[in-house]
């Protein structure tokens, strides 16, 4: 008993005589589960197999919220080829179902503790915090009380849930990490596994660019990607036996890197907000070896994405990791501005053959057809909101719109038109001061002291890339949206608010800070 420390994961209580007791009914778990499957149909025990993982998840999470968000950060990028494996080899399809929901059952428990940890510390809310609970509500009065917010458009139930979960859920995972309780180590160890778990992404993504008629075959034989998302999922696939997405280098037909997203935006906006951290220890003159290597495959696989946004959100931030007022040394801007200046010279025979090249040059000539489709729905966008200001209804943006077939949805190719075309004027004005305010807390946030002190520039400067990217694309889906206000509630954590926080010391290392 002493081995298991069973009292570690259950609820606190008081006394050792009801520490004891749980220990005794810890026991009765077993056989209780047992039972249950046995007087349930056959068919709902991987569901109830489900919702007992989940409930465990979530006391989990709640009891240990800094390592919850360490996996969610750095799992979240796999989770699709991690379920469709398991699903591929003989994991329930009810189960595999339920499995999909572990990201909110994670943010649901780091959310408990945030709630708990103000509770009982009596910490009041400051202006952030105010602005991200006003999103948040906002967001369920329109999802909950949609007569009051009639737009003349009624997506099916399915598709307003996870559009209420799209637009909502980063900022519940943003304020749960800002107030729990977090260890000194949190930020290190959330930076180390994104960085290694990005390293494997982008090291994929090349894997995909020069083989990617194997790459395929993987996805869709051997991880089974394509029978997942179809049987379990639901999604109607336009090529299901091939999953790649093509542009063109010199001429010639290739493949645009996607990696475990599955899709070049996804990949190259995970880059993006990773080429943060590389940046800011390039500027800090502490980026050696190993952690050059990491910045040179995050690179690499931003640039065969063939995504100019993402490109532009990096050159974005590289200017402002250059500025005297990004802090660092002289040695080290001037380093970061040679390895930009050598990363253009080695990626420019690419990028001036590929998509890339030929997009940009047809953007400045007006003859780029995705230039066009930018423009017309910039365009549509905001004819969109000036006849509907109150929005199209959830469920009719261009993700669950396309999927379940809203009949009214508007591809704006900005993100913060896409949240005020589909929720709203008001939505989209609370998100972008949300975003705007997070980032200035950010700059402030390495004088103030705290937590995630030490890793607020760098955060900052992916903060930044992925806003001056939004302007391009809809760039802040559920998956990026999670790993960057992820990051963002890590950094502003006011666990220890106004004590000063250790400075990087300046010996780097790849995968943690030394």
């Amino acid at each position: 008993m002493r081995g298991l420390e069973i009292d570690r994961w259950l609820p606190a209580r008081r006394g050792a005589d009801a520490v004891a007791v749980s220990k005794r009914l810890v026991w009765l778990v077993p056989p209780g589960v047992f039972l249950a499957a046995r007087s349930v149909d056959q068919h709902q025990v991987p569901t109830l197999l489900g919702l007992l993982a989940g409930l465990w998840l979530l006391v989990w999470a709640a009891r240990r919220p800094g390592s919850a968000a360490i996996v969610l950060l750095a799992g979240l990028p796999f989770q699709l080829f991690v379920l469709s494996y398991l699903y591929a080899h003989g994991l329930p399809s009810g189960l595999a179902r339920a499995m999909g929901g572990w990201k909110e059952v994670l943010t649901g428990g780091i959310a408990l503790a945030g709630i708990h940890a103000v509770a009982t510390t009596g910490r009041r809310l400051d202006a952030l915090d105010k602005l991200a609970l006003a999103f948040i509500g906002t967001v369920a009065a329109i999802y909950l009380l949609p007569g009051l917010f009639d737009p003349g458009v009624r997506a099916v139930p399915q598709a307003r849930l996870l559009a209420a979960r799209e637009l909502a859920l980063f900022a519940v995972l943003f304020l749960g990490l800002r107030h729990v309780s977090l260890p000194s180590s949190t930020p290190r160890r959330a930076t180390s596994a994104m960085l290694i778990a990005g390293v494997v992404a982008a090291a994929l993504g090349i894997v995909e660019f020069a083989f990617s008629a194997g790459w395929n075959d993987f996805v869709v034989r051997v991880v089974g990607v394509s029978r997942f998302q179809t049987e379990v999922l639901g999604v109607q696939l336009v090529s299901p036996f091939d999953r790649r997405i093509y542009g063109s280098i010199a001429g010639r037909e290739h493949v645009r890197a996607g990696s475990v997203w599955l899709g070049h935006s996804g990949l190259a906006f995970h880059m993006v907000i990773l080429s943060g951290y590389v940046l800011h220890r390039m500027v800090a003159a502490s980026a050696r070896g190993g952690l050059q290597a990491a910045g040179a495959l995050l690179a690499a696989a931003l640039v065969l994405t063939a995504t100019r946004s993402a490109v532009l959100a990096l050159l974005v931030m590289v200017l402002v990791a250059m500025g005297r007022r990004a802090g660092g040394t002289s040695r080290g801007r001037v380093r970061a501005g040679f390895a930009l200046l050598a990363a253009l010279v080695l990626a420019f025979p690419t990028l001036a053959g590929s998509t890339i090249g030929d997009r940009t040059a047809g953007a400045v000539s007006g003859e780029d057809p995705s230039t066009e489709d930018h423009w017309r729905g910039l365009d549509e966008g905001i004819a969109s909101i000036l006849e509907r200001p109150l929005g199209n209804g959830l469920g009719t943006g261009g993700g669950e719109g396309d999927r379940f077939g809203s009949g009214a949805t508007v591809v704006t190719e900005n993100a913060y038109l896409e949240v005020g075309t589909e929720a709203g004027v008001p939505v989209m004005v609370l998100f972008i001061l949300l975003l705007l305010v997070a980032i200035r807390a950010l700059g402030r946030r390495s004088d103030d002291g705290g937590v995630g002190a030490e890793v607020a520039p760098w955060v900052r400067l992916s903060a930044i890339g992925l806003a001056v990217a939004g302007l391009l694309l809809p760039v802040f889906g559920l998956q990026t949206s999670t790993l960057l206000w992820g990051l963002m509630g890590i950094a502003l954590n006011r666990t220890g608010d106004g004590v000063k926080s250790l400075a990087y010391s300046a010996a780097p290392s790849l995968v943690r800070f030394s």
